[in-house]
């Protein structure tokens, strides 16, 4: 964070998925930034009822776009990492809905195949090096 703080992203995750809107979540801090990313993908069981009670209609991705509707969110996040004493420097200040969305298990997979890429061509020389 750009004040100096550390954050633990998979804490400050683990806390917003609480929130009744928040299916996945996905927190991001930049040192060069004032405030936590957090890229959020609803709960598309719930959502349509929030959506409905401001006025919206549409499909999952019209109402992932709504101003309204994000908002509601946001102000429901923060409302839920308050409730578990986040600091201030914890809570995510902008947000993204994605309406589309991949399980945990897929996205650590894809994310472990180019770990595991990175690491190979980090080590590849030492690699080379080995005999069975």
């Amino acid at each position: 964070m750009a004040q100096g703080e550390y954050i633990a992203p998979e804490k400050i995750e683990n806390i917003y998925i609480r929130s009744d809107f928040v299916s996945q979540c996905f927190v991001h801090g930049n040192g060069l930034k004032a405030s936590l990313i957090a890229i959020v993908v609803p709960d598309e069981a719930v959502i349509p009822k929030l959506a409905k009670s401001k006025g919206v209609g549409g499909d999952i991705k019209e109402i992932c776009s709504n101003e309204a509707v994000k908002k509601a969110i946001l102000e429901d996040m923060v409302k839920v990492g308050k409730e578990a004493k986040l600091h201030n420097f914890e809570q995510v200040g902008v947000h993204f809905l994605l309406e589309n969305k991949k399980t945990k298990k897929q996205v650590a997979a894809q994310l472990w195949q180019v770990l595991h890429n990175a690491m190979k061509a980090g080590f590849d020389v030492l690699i080379g090096k080995c005999t069975i």
